[in-house]
């Protein structure tokens, strides 16, 4: 099990989610949590870059997912790792790298031969299966959260401007990993859809709601069905990612039914 940790591209690392790893750990997962490169702190205005290598928008986007899919293939490589299935629970920003992955059908190169050696030889790379706690899942819409909270939506805004290299609305709609450009890519490829859990809570902060909307829209134009082709849950409140793992799905009158248990479930229902 794959853990990815959030922080609008630019903060985190992968100690952040100790408690949820020994919790999935202890449903019986070889779990591990993943550094990945991150786009400088300082937001467009004077910031430094990490690697000064990059040109045009969305550069940084493929540093960033490269690591999430160069640990997707050592993990399924790993003997620990059973049957070489590989499931991937993440959060937030972290939480757009796990869908980015579980859709992307684009070879790494050409060929697929070179580092991270996605779906190298046309053999499908992508995880089994993918749970996202407050993702971004389309660049291009940046629709305010509900009025549940009053939130101040420059965090979130920034920070996409800061790891797409764009404000264009056009160019990130159509940026290659763009999730939901991404969707139309992998329902025209022949590899169909990995499953996906998409959650988050009714006044996210800062992911909005709609985020969760357009990306049900974009699988259901595919022909993907809610509750057999993908799951959705969103929950009250206004916590978002991890800040609600154990929070109640208000699901059933068990108010020890948290979103954990139900990603837990998940897990077990495509990887056991």
């Amino acid at each position: 099990m794959l853990l990815i940790h959030p922080g609008n591209w630019n903060v985190g690392d992968a100690f952040d989610l100790v408690a949820v790893g020994n919790e999935i750990d202890a449903a019986g997962y070889f779990v591990v949590s993943v550094f990945y490169e991150l786009a400088p702190p300082n937001y467009i205005p004077g910031q430094p870059c990490h690697g000064d290598d990059g040109t045009g928008a969305g550069w940084r986007m493929g540093q960033e997912v490269d690591d999430i899919k160069a640990m997707v293939g050592a993990l399924r490589a790993d003997p620990r790792c059973k049957d070489g299935k590989v499931g991937v629970v993440a959060g937030s920003a972290g939480a757009t790298h796990a869908v980015t992955v579980a859709l992307d059908t684009n070879p790494s190169s050409h060929s697929g031969d070179d580092w991270p050696y996605w779906f190298t030889h046309g053999i499908d790379t992508r995880p089994d299966c993918a749970a996202m706690l407050s993702a971004i899942y389309d660049f291009s819409d940046w629709t305010p959260p509900t009025d549940e909270i009053v939130t101040d939506t420059r965090f979130v805004k920034y920070g996409m401007e800061n790891y797409a290299q764009t404000r264009d609305f056009s160019t990130l709609a159509n940026l290659p990993l763009n999730p939901v450009f991404l969707v139309s890519q992998t329902g025209g490829s022949g590899w169909g859809f990995k499953p996906l859990f998409l959650i988050n809570s009714y006044g996210d902060n800062p992911t909005a709601y709609h985020q969760i909307v357009t990306m049900s829209c974009a699988l259901e134009d595919q022909g993907l069905v809610l509750g057999t082709g993908y799951q959705r849950l969103t929950i009250p409140g206004g916590a978002h990612a991890f800040a609600y793992w154990g929070a109640s799905d208000h699901l059933s009158d068990d108010p020890s039914q948290t979103v954990g248990k139900d990603v837990i479930a998940f897990l077990d229902a495509h990887l056991k």
